[in-house]
């Protein structure tokens, strides 16, 4: 079963890729896209992390250079503008996302997992503290684990969304 780490409004991606063995994980930090080739500021990311069994959809999303908002690297995965959703689909299934939510303030983010039905396995939401704003620094981690995750979904409120390496 594969694994993937995701981290939001700055989000990573963790994954066991196709053809990977059982638990393997594969991190993907948008520094680089698989050969490995610079991911530079302002690509539409979609379809270049599909050898690592990956695909991106949704509002955007954009790799962006924010060395103080990424939780490593420079790079994150960006989408706006609102209504901010990204969409992450596997190629295989996977049995644990997680990540980082960066700078979400006081708006909430709801990740869904799906099956490959598109039935709903789970759904979660993150809340941050009312007052406390947006900037570096500000860290959400989660985690989705459920079997056989084939898609998920962000969406939040009314501020973009970020993804970064966790």
């Amino acid at each position: 079963m594969r694994m993937i780490q995701l981290a939001v409004v700055c989000v990573a991606v963790l994954i066991a890729a196709s053809g990977q063995a059982v638990g393997a994980m594969i991190t993907i930090d948008f520094e680089t896209f698989p050969g490995p080739v610079p991911a530079i500021p302002t690509t539409l990311v979609t379809t270049q992390y599909q050898p690592l069994g990956v695909l991106f959809s949704g509002a955007g999303p954009v790799i962006q250079f924010e060395p103080a908002q990424a939780t490593s690297g420079s790079n994150i995965l960006q989408s706006y503008p609102p209504p901010q959703s990204l969409i992450i689909d596997f190629l295989n299934p996977t049995s644990t996302v997680g990540g980082n939510l960066i700078s979400v303030g006081e708006s909430a983010v709801t990740l869904t997992a799906y099956a490959a039905d598109l039935s709903t396995i789970l759904d979660t939401q993150i809340f941050v503290n009312p007052g406390t704003g947006t900037g570096p620094g500000l860290v959400d981690p989660f985690i989705l684990t459920g079997p056989d995750i084939w898609r998920v979904t962000m969406l939040r409120g009314s501020f973009k969304t970020i993804l970064t390496a966790a």
